[in-house]
């Protein structure tokens, strides 16, 4: 008798439920109003990042839609058009998906944010110079997933980082996840030696008005050491040690890891302001 009794007040109770459930959803007279009542925060018109996170987001559904330029204003304007309509069940599926702020993906997240995605890193190059200053992270190495072969495959590793970076972006949104990309998946912002000097706030003595002096001065500390001999020769005057210093200089990070490893110190040693000179 009790157990009957029990189930009567259980679907009295499921009873009770959907009926206030059906009431409260026909009590929401706009589409604007079923989304808030949903939990949904319905975007500003003027939050512009938003609008183009949406359409990063859910771009097969938007260009299901809308073609043509501006297409974030013509999401804007949809749903300006749609949200206050009385009569709005058609377009609930839609709307839950460009009119409200529920950004679920790292794509979305990281726009929303402010980054455009063709900041993002892209080239081959542009990977290969992130790859060759990071190989020797294995936090990094093990969040791509490579492990760098005795004889260095740029082409390789350069497959399995873009991979990384391009399915992350399409992945659930996770903070820790977020912060990975933005930082592992943007140019460095240099290429070549000259630049990675430049990008270091510091100055090769081939430049500036001084430049004559910088290097007769420089060009005393290295004539005698054996390694500068070996690599530019015995009879060296300031315009051979330009010329080295220019061409070395001109090598970029994306030709391989000696670039880095070997030509990048001998440049710093002879070829930049105020560094100290060694026998590299």
């Amino acid at each position: 008798m009790r157990l009957v009794i029990v189930g009567g007040l259980g679907a009295a109770l499921g009873s009770s439920l959907l009926t206030w459930y059906g009431l409260s959803f026909w009590s929401q007279k706009t589409l604007r109003q079923y989304l808030e009542w949903r939990g949904y925060q319905v975007v500003s018109p003027s939050d512009k990042s938003t609008w183009k996170a949406i359409k990063e987001e859910h771009s097969s559904l938007i260009y299901e839609l809308f073609s043509g330029d501006n297409i974030e204003d013509q999401i804007r304007d949809w749903c300006a058009s749609h949200l206050e309509k009385s009569s709005y069940l058609s377009h609930i599926g839609t709307a839950s998906k460009i009119c409200v702020n529920n950004l679920k993906t790292i794509k979305g997240k990281i726009v929303q944010r402010g980054t455009d995605l063709k900041s993002l890193l892209n080239r081959t190059d542009d990977y290969k110079v992130a790859y060759v200053f990071r190989k020797n992270t294995l936090d990094f190495l093990k969040l791509i997933g490579y492990s760098p072969k005795p004889m260095e495959n740029l082409e390789e590793a350069v497959q399995a980082y873009r991979s990384w970076c391009e399915n992350s972006l399409n992945a659930p949104f996770e903070e820790l996840l977020l912060a990975n990309v933005e930082s592992l998946c943007k140019p460095k912002g240099f290429s070549t030696i000259k630049e990675f000097i430049h990008n270091s706030g510091k100055q090769m003595i081939t430049e500036g008005d001084d430049a004559d002096s910088k290097l007769e001065a420089r060009l005393k500390l290295l004539k005698d050491l054996p390694s500068f001999k070996k690599d530019v020769g015995d009879s060296v005057d300031k315009e051979k040690l330009k010329g080295w210093c220019n061409t070395s200089a001109s090598k970029g990070f994306f030709e391989g890891s000696q670039v880095l490893e070997d030509d990048y110190p001998k440049v710093k040693s002879r070829c930049i302001k105020d560094e100290k000179v060694i026998d590299s």
